[in-house]
């Protein structure tokens, strides 16, 4: 009798283990197919496509998310309730990801988590139907784990009923996770095994493509942490000591013709959040227009365009690359956020900030304004490992004034911050501004003004008014900013651009444009002791102050040479964009240029950012950021 009841009770267990398993590969399924569908916009037959097309890639994307319910379920000691709970996150995980590709475009890298922080942020940002559908399915989360957590049905599938048990197995059951996480490093079996077996192949230029073409899962674990750049194969000491003696070089022949400096400017950066020009566009009209102040500035300024990173977000990116001259072009894709992602070696990465304090004798007060969180993107830690003596936050704004119902600080209120910084030190400024007054969403009505503009192209029109509302408020801000500047005694320099369109633009409007037209914001570098014209072109940020220092005949370090070197064949590129000295679209990846010189020049970029983030720091020690002889 008790020998059959022992049996009795294994073969319980066995089945229930069995049952276990086959729940679990369920769950693993459902959650794929969920965020894949929503991946491919609700299309299922490209779904369909991609799982009869993929089958090993499919069963190991699925795999993956086999293995990461484990740790769930050896702490809840029970498949059903931790197969419920997991399923809720990814059902989240499908939701953000979907949000992101409308506002963005683009999908959930493993350096978002980091937002997750800013909750309330980021939920205010979704439309209203988002909000309300986020509310209910946690809701509805809460009410089941309640029920299921009583069922008498649910409980005989515990399979590790003792609490001491579960925490040491879910502890043990983390070692999972190492190959996972270690998924970048070279060689290593888990990125290995999709390449042999699926035989994927990386998109490293694009990750909507890279998701969609090898699944959400794969393409997530594409993005994880790793080396910002892989190492060039000729990086060597002796190398970097040819590269620092030939832009010294390149340097001593740009310097000889140049008599200025910064010495007696101050010089101010404003990033506009979503800055543009929406009568720029093909199939879209505004009138009257919203920025027709910026254009009269723009006639007496070097003017033109600057080559954003990302549609509809990636503000940091375009302010890391602004200040210091480090694009994400040679950048792994795994490094999606440089602020969160590689914020330990932010001292060692050169700036405006180390050109002042090495080139002016450390005579600049460098203060940075950002009239929001200061946690956004880690912007404290990074601005401080940058050397800025100054930081101003939304809470320590002497001028915090918002328009009507905006959530956010105007630009006004910023533009006055930064005037009062330059008029209180007795010292030359360096003020870097980040606004915040035209982050989206735009669908909420912020702003009466909205009547005074006919919108006419196929978009939404409440978020187009909104915008375009809070457009031409920016537009006043920065006419009365400019009048303010040239009564002016102190000779000030103001590089003024957005960071990205905002997502406004629908897809119905942006496919009937160049591609490149997504990605091209104004910009404008005013100054208020010379009001000579210069069409720009379209210019990354990264070269923003090599043209600072140009309008003011400034000396250049061989760090600035180089970048010089490479913007007289390449003015404005980023990852999946290529622009020569004449505009022309060159491709969308380093193999398209065939231009030997830019590609040499290419290279030994590639080992100087190497250098600074994985290497020896070589060029440093070598005054490459200096101009001592």
């Amino acid at each position: 009798m008790r020998r059959s009841r022992l049996r009795e009770k294994k073969k319980e267990k066995a089945i229930t283990l069995l049952l276990s398993i086959i729940l679990t590969i369920l769950v693993a399924t459902i959650s794929f197919i969920f965020i894949q569908l929503l991946q491919f916009n609700l299309s299922i037959s490209l779904l369909m496509d991609f799982v009869l097309g993929n089958i090993t890639l499919t069963v190991m994307n699925i795999f993956v998310l086999w293995i990461a319910q484990w740790p769930f379920i050896l702490l809840l000691g029970n498949t059903i309730r931790s197969s419920f709970v997991f399923l809720f996150f990814m059902i989240l995980f499908g939701i953000g990801n979907y949000q992101k590709m409308l506002y963005r475009p683009e999908p959930i890298y493993p350096s978002d988590v980091i937002m997750l922080k800013d909750i309330n942020f980021l939920f205010f940002s979704v439309e209203r139907i988002v909000q309300i559908s986020i509310i209910f399915v946690i809701i509805t989360f809460l009410v089941s784990l309640f029920f299921l957590s009583k069922s008498t049905y649910v409980k005989k599938a515990n399979i590790i009923n003792k609490g001491y048990i579960r925490v040491i197995s879910f502890i043990v059951s983390l070692v999972l996770f190492i190959p996972l996480i270690l998924f970048n490093k070279t060689d290593y079996i888990v990125k290995t095994s999709f390449e042999k077996f699926a035989e994927v192949q990386w998109i490293s230029f694009n990750q909507v493509k890279n998701y969609e073409k090898n699944g959400v899962v794969a393409g997530f674990l594409y993005n994880l942490g790793g080396q910002a750049i892989n190492e060039p194969p000729e990086y060597s000491r002796k190398k970097m000591q040819e590269l620092a003696n030939k832009y010294k070089n390149e340097a001593k022949e740009i310097n000889t013709t140049r008599k200025g400096s910064l010495d007696d400017v101050n010089l101010v950066y404003i990033m506009n959040e979503s800055l543009s020009d929406p009568n720029s566009f093909e199939g879209l009209s505004v009138t009257p227009d919203p920025i027709v102040n910026h254009k009269q500035v723009s006639k007496v300024s070097w003017s033109g365009q600057s080559l954003a990173q990302g549609f509809g977000g990636g503000t940091a990116n375009a302010e890391f690359e602004a200040l210091t001259g480090i694009s994400f072009e040679p950048l792994l894709p795994n490094i999606s956020s440089a602020y969160t992602q590689l914020t330990s070696t932010m001292n060692r990465v050169p700036s405006v900030i180390s050109y002042l304090n090495n080139e002016a004798n450390d005579e600049y007060t460098k203060t940075a304004i950002h009239p929001f969180q200061s946690s956004m993107y880690r912007r404290t830690g990074v601005y401080n490992e940058m050397g800025f003596d100054n930081l101003i936050f939304e809470e320590d704004m002497d001028f915090d004034d918002k328009l009507e119902s905006s959530l956010y600080i105007s630009d006004w209120s910023a533009y006055q911050q930064v005037l009062q910084e330059i008029t209180k030190t007795k010292t030359k400024d360096f003020v870097h501004l980040v606004t915040m007054q035209g982050h989206g969403p735009y669908h909420v009505g912020y702003f009466g003004n909205l009547q005074k503009f006919v919108v006419e192209g196929k978009v939404s029109q409440m978020d187009m008014l909104n915008y375009v509302s809070s457009l031409q408020y920016t537009d006043e801000a920065l006419l009365s900013y400019v009048s303010e500047v040239n009564k002016s005694d102190e000779k000030i320099i103001t590089v003024y651009w957005g960071d990205h369109l905002p997502a406004a633009y629908s897809y119905d409007v942006t496919k009937q444009n160049k591609d490149v037209a997504k990605y091209q914001t104004p910009l404008i570098i005013h100054s208020n002791f010379s009001s000579e014209h210069e069409d720009l072109g379209t210019i990354s940020p990264m070269f923003f102050m090599n043209k600072v220092l140009e309008k003011v005949d400034g000396k250049v370090t061989p760090y600035y040479a180089l970048l010089e070197k490479i913007s007289e064949k390449l003015p404005a590129f980023e990852k999946g964009f290529y622009l020569d000295s004449n505009y022309q679209d060159l491709g969308n990846n380093r193999k398209d240029i065939k231009d030997q010189e830019a590609l040499e020049l290419l290279n030994d970029y590639d080992l100087i950012i190497y250098d600074i983030f994985h290497g020896g720091d070589y060029a440093k020690d070598m005054d490459f950021y200096t101009n001592k002889p």
